[in-house]
């Protein structure tokens, strides 16, 4: 799939995570601010073909291809075991969109680091600095 099928499919996935987000945020506060506005950018896209975008806008589709595989995601959790026609169809697009995200723009940060990660028993080390047996608890930045 190339970046212009895939951008005019996740647009209005985005853009619905978006309206989400506002809703969460009863519509209010900088968050609600900040989704609203992404909402007026990826409407701002239809139309252009990605080879004419601005680096505002190259910025704009990226996201909207995250916002579209997190709405996608979302949905398929909520319907799995319900529709398993739909949750097929649904999850065949998001690994499209996420093919797409991934050739053209890579991994997240966080895609990135969680392989790396370690679990930890964040119960456990409360507890320890509860006690006063944690002194210098230091957090390693690679």
């Amino acid at each position: 799939m190339y970046l212009g099928s895939a951008l005019k499919r996740s647009i209005p996935y985005a853009i619905s995570d978006r309206k989400d987000m506002v809703q969460a945020y009863d519509g209010e506060g900088p968050d609600a601010d900040e989704a609203r506005q992404a909402c007026i950018e990826l409407n701002a896209l239809k139309g252009i073909k990605p080879s004419k975008f601005t680096p505002e806008q190259r910025k704009t589709a990226r996201m909207a291809l995250l916002w579209a595989e997190q709405y996608l995601y979302g949905y398929m959790s909520a319907i799995v075991g319900i529709d398993a026609a739909e949750y097929a169809k649904s999850r065949k697009e998001w690994k499209q969109i996420r093919a797409v995200r991934l050739t053209h723009f890579g991994l997240t940060q966080l895609e990135v680091m969680l392989p790396r990660a370690e679990l930890v028993d964040v119960e456990q080390i409360c507890q320890l600095a509860a006690q006063g047996r944690i002194h210098n608890l230091r957090l390693s930045k690679e």
